[in-house]
C-alpha cells in the first residue's frame, strides 16, 4: 500500500501539491486473507475515509 498527503499549492490554489509518501512491503494474498472488495462510496472523499477507518493488516512502525 502506497499513500501520500496532498494539499492545495500555495502558488495557485487550483493545484495540489503531493507531499511525502507512505509505503508498506509488498502484501500476497492467500488462502488465509482473501481480497476484499473496495468500500462503496459516492465521491474520493467517502472512499479515502472508508479505507483508513477500516483495519490494515499491517503492523506500525516503532520509533
Amino acid at each position: 500500500m502506497i499513500a501520500a498527503y496532498k494539499r492545495p499549492s500555495k502558488a495557485d490554489g487550483n493545484k495540489w501539491v503531493v507531499g511525502s509518501y507512505f509505503a508498506s512491503d509488498w502484501l500476497t494474498t492467500d488462502a488465509e486473507t482473501p481480497r476484499v472488495s473496495l468500500p462503496v462510496a459516492l465521491n474520493m472523499e467517502a472512499l479515502y475515509a472508508a479505507l483508513l477507518a477500516s483495519p490494515i493488516a499491517v503492523s506500525c512502525a516503532t520509533g
